[in-house]
């Protein structure tokens, strides 16, 4: 039933299957129920993006309370999952269309699917996984918290970037999945793929083009590792989407669109040229549209609440906003922090 990893105790098969599986679906139900709801007072044209939008905030919240208290994170987690579960088993299950069998693209897009999800349920054995990704969840929970940061010079230099990617596979932990990471991989495919159904049935795409994406040999190490890619990745392309389609959106939107942007950097900086230059694209567009103090007000509010949680513990726990390289340019950090920052610039894409 149990096994160790990392000296925490986790579910093996089946009950690592089951439980990820229901408080998934729970998700998707619990935001079915809000974005169906005639009494909710916002809506959205984009509302097929709200389930991140959710869960963006919901680990925004957990990186918060991290810095406070972590006993009190842990019970937010809980009760999380508690009214996944609540979902699941209270309110209507979502409806799965049925599988054309004379489509043989449906068939081989299905097949691979089958096959990445085998994969994402797999133990880790990458060693970034294990050193850094998986590896900061299992450090908080054996810890109590964060304090172990301080001490950084003696555990692995990754630490010093850790960002919201790291804290969905704490979250996965405290639920005593190891490999959490690769799952949520796997979902956000299974999301692409739904953006891809959705676009074709407006004749936007086609199945040759969700085909082509679907057997990319880059999905292999994606999914199979707790690094938090393929996310940001598909909400750029998405933004990207949408601004050459020029759909029209509305505030309420455009407070997701910023939140979403504002995550990608806080999973990863890597992200934050083309993160910039979208911001600037929707800025410059809601100063034409005398919009600009709304979206500004909504950037403010993203900012805040996402990204400066993850300044906020640089600062407390490395006393640097984004170490070791902001150290690195004001020529503050020691020997080891310099080092660390040489590693990173010679290391290949992770």
């Amino acid at each position: 039933m149990f096994s160790n990893y990392a000296g925490l105790q986790i579910l093996n098969f089946p009950l690592n299957i089951i439980v990820l599986i229901s408080i998934s679906y729970g998700f998707i139900n619990l935001c079915n129920y809000i974005v169906s709801d005639k009494k909710i007072f916002f809506k959205s044209n984009i509302n097929y993006f709200f389930p991140i939008f959710f869960f963006i905030l919901f680990l925004s919240l957990i990186n918060i309370t991290l810095l406070f208290s972590y006993n009190f994170t842990i019970f937010l987690i809980f009760s999380f999952g508690a009214i996944c579960l609540l979902f699941l088993f209270k309110f209507r299950i979502t409806k799965i269309n049925k599988i054309n069998k004379k489509n043989y693209f449906q068939i081989i897009i299905i097949s691979f699917l089958v096959i990445y999800f085998f994969l994402s349920l797999l133990p880790i054995s990458d060693s970034d996984s294990l050193s850094y990704h998986s590896a900061y969840g299992a450090n908080i929970i054996k810890n109590q918290g964060l304090g172990w940061l301080r001490d950084i010079h003696l555990v692995h230099p990754d630490f010093l970037v850790s960002g919201l990617g790291e804290i969905i596979n704490f979250v996965g932990l405290v639920f005593m999945i190891d490999n959490f990471g690769s799952f949520f991989n796997f979902m956000t495919l299974i999301f692409v793929v739904k953006i891809f159904y959705i676009l074709n049935a407006k004749k936007k795409i086609n199945y040759f083009i969700i085909l082509t994406t679907i057997s990319s040999p880059i999905l292999l190490p994606v999914i199979f590792s707790q690094k938090i890619y393929l996310l940001p990745s598909l909400i750029l392309a998405f933004l990207m989407f949408l601004i050459v389609e020029k759909k029209k959106l509305n505030d309420f939107d455009f407070l997701m669109i910023y939140s979403m942007l504002i995550f990608c950097v806080s999973v990863k900086i890597s992200f934050l040229i083309p993160v910039t230059l979208l911001i600037l694209f929707f800025l410059y567009k809601s100063l034409i549209k005398k919009k600009l103090k709304n979206h500004l007000l909504f950037l403010i509010l993203s900012f805040f609440f996402i990204f400066f949680p993850v300044l906020a513990k640089n600062i407390i726990y490395h006393g640097d906003v984004l170490p070791p390289f902001s150290g690195y340019i004001l020529g503050t950090n020691d020997l080891y922090l310099n080092t660390a920052v040489k590693f990173f610039q010679n290391y290949d894409l992770k």
